[in-house]
């Protein structure tokens, strides 16, 4: 059974840029996605179609907007 992809750092820089570094699923495409409001479930794509070893991070810059109170992230992987 393959591991599922799993975020491992994240850092936010100059205040809007979110630095989300993650271990891919193996030979799947992974997205990362983002919401701001986790009741709404609004989940947007910051990132699609990725692919890794899932030995090595692989990082997703996200620019976000200075009046967003909170933000999530998540790793989706796909066949």
């Amino acid at each position: 059974m393959l591991p599922p992809p799993r975020i491992t750092d994240f850092a936010l820089t100059d205040g809007t840029n979110a630095a989300v570094r993650f271990l891919p699923r193996p030979e799947l495409k992974n997205a990362v996605q983002a919401c701001n409001d986790l009741s709404a479930g609004n989940w947007v794509p910051v990132a699609t179609n990725l692919t890794g070893t899932g030995l090595d991070a692989l990082q997703v810059n996200d620019a976000v907007a200075a009046d967003v109170a909170s933000r999530y992230y998540r790793i989706r992987a796909a066949p």
